[in-house]
Formats: structure tokens, sequence, C-alpha cells
């Protein structure tokens, strides 16, 4: 059996609200645990994870592995938290790393300033995580003998060389269900139009605000058909927003709140 949960759904400006407690509650960013019988898996891992994991009653020694995405802080920003975490914990075996080769070189110039200087000696990215590397569609991964992942590219910023991001379709072969997870991408409907087709939900990165240009804009979601947005869930957003967005009228699944879990 798998499931995957929604640790957060806001994207990198996600704000601190005051609850009516006098404490202090926060959407956190988009990251997702998937677990596969008892194996935990991040998908992503940013600057909030320790909090979002707190949330859940779990820590980094909770943690088997991490597939990264792309290169973006709210994405990245908590991977030093892991590696030290686990490196300095003799019980636990460093995490093992699952991404796209293009993504490993920029991943490892980003954290290794951070990690080489340890203990007086110059360390290596492999000593604080098992690189697995995965190839993106249609190569498919096999993580357990009744699940398979293929990371998807997609286009995250628009440029003469533009930058990639990679989701994920998550396939459950026991009893057989597909997830998309899109990661971080503007829209592109005809690339995406038979992956939409193809699997039972659909985890969409989604703005609600100005147009960035980087992300897809909900505006333009509302234009696909509409049996695509009725298993369409729209995360990565600012949340303070969401409720004039009016989404019961573009007939979308919903906006995904964390915690929340799809079983497979």
């Amino acid at each position: 059996m798998a499931k995957i949960m929604f640790l957060g759904t806001g994207n990198s400006f996600v704000p601190m609200v005051k609850t009516d407690k006098g404490g202090f509650d926060c959407a956190w960013q988009s990251n997702l645990l998937l677990e596969i019988d008892d194996r935990k898996i991040l998908l992503d891992c940013g600057t909030d994870i320790r909090f979002a994991l707190a949330e859940q009653g779990l820590d980094a020694s909770d943690i088997e592995g991490v597939y990264i995405s792309h290169i973006h802080a709210d994405h990245i920003g908590g991977m030093e938290w892991l590696a030290f975490n686990t490196f300095f914990n003799p019980k636990k075996e460093k995490p093992i790393l699952y991404c796209v080769e293009e993504i490993l070189e920029p991943l490892r110039t980003a954290l290794m300033p951070g990690l080489s200087p340890l203990k007086g000696e110059t360390r290596v990215f492999e000593d604080f995580f098992d690189v697995v590397v995965l190839h993106a569609n249609p190569h498919i991964t096999h993580l357990s003998d009744t699940f398979d992942v293929v990371p998807i590219s997609a286009i995250h910023i628009p440029s003469e060389t533009p930058k990639q991001s990679y989701g994920l379709i998550l396939m459950s072969r026991d009893p057989l269900h597909n997830i998309f997870w899109t990661s971080d991408t503007i829209f592109e409907p005809t690339k995406y139009l038979l992956r939409y087709e193809f699997v039972d939900v659909i985890l969409q990165d989604c703005e609600l605000g100005p147009r960035s240009g980087v992300h897809a804009h909900i505006e333009d979601l509302r234009t696909l058909p509409a049996e695509i947005k009725k298993k369409m869930w729209l995360y990565h957003h600012s949340p303070d927003l969401v409720s004039e967005a009016g989404v019961e009228e573009a007939e979308f699944a919903g906006f995904a709140t964390k915690g929340q879990t799809f079983e497979f």
C-alpha cells in the first residue's frame, strides 16, 4: 500500500498566521510525503520542512529518502538540515537522494559549501546522501514490487535556455492507480493533456495572484476540459487568495490542504 500526503500547500512566500489561541499557523511550503509500506520519502525538502514534519509527528530520523524536483529554496532549503540530522545520528543511515541527472550537479553546487567543511575534514556529497539517478519520461523506476515512478520534465522558468522542473507520475500496480504531481511548471496544455487523461488524480501547481510567468495560473487552468479539472487538486498557491478564487465555479476537485492524503 502507498499514500502521498501534502506536508504543505503554499508557495515560497506563504505567511505565518496568528490563530485564535494566540499561536501561529502556516500552510507551509509545497513539499509532500510519499509512504510505501513503512518507507517514507520526501517529495522536495524546502526551508519549512522541519516544521511541517513536526506537525505530523515526524522528524529527520523517519525519512528514508528524498526526491528533488528542481533547485529553488522552497524545494531544497531543508536539505542541509536533513543531511546534518542524519550524518550525526549513528543509528540512522544516510538518506537516499532521488533526482534526475540534470538536477544532481546544480544540487551538489548549492549544498556543498555548507556541508563540506565538517569535523576538520573535507566531505563529499556522497558522505551525506546515497544518490540514485533517475531518468525522465518514458523511463520507469521501480520503488517497490508494486510501485513505480516516472519523472516528467516541465518548463518552470522560460528563457533561451529554459529551467526545468521534474514532477512525477506515481503508479501503483496493485491496485492500478496513478497520480500526476506536476511540481512547479508553466501552463503547457498541449504537452500535458495526454498525461492528464492517463492518470486518476492530478496534483497541479497553481498560481492565484498576479501572473509571474513561471507557474500555471488558475485562469489558464480553467480553460482545460471539465473531465480533467474534476480530478485536479490545486496547490502551491497563496492561501490567503483561495476564498477569492471562486474555485467552485471552475469545477476543480478543490484546493489541497496540508495533511490531505491520497491512497493508492
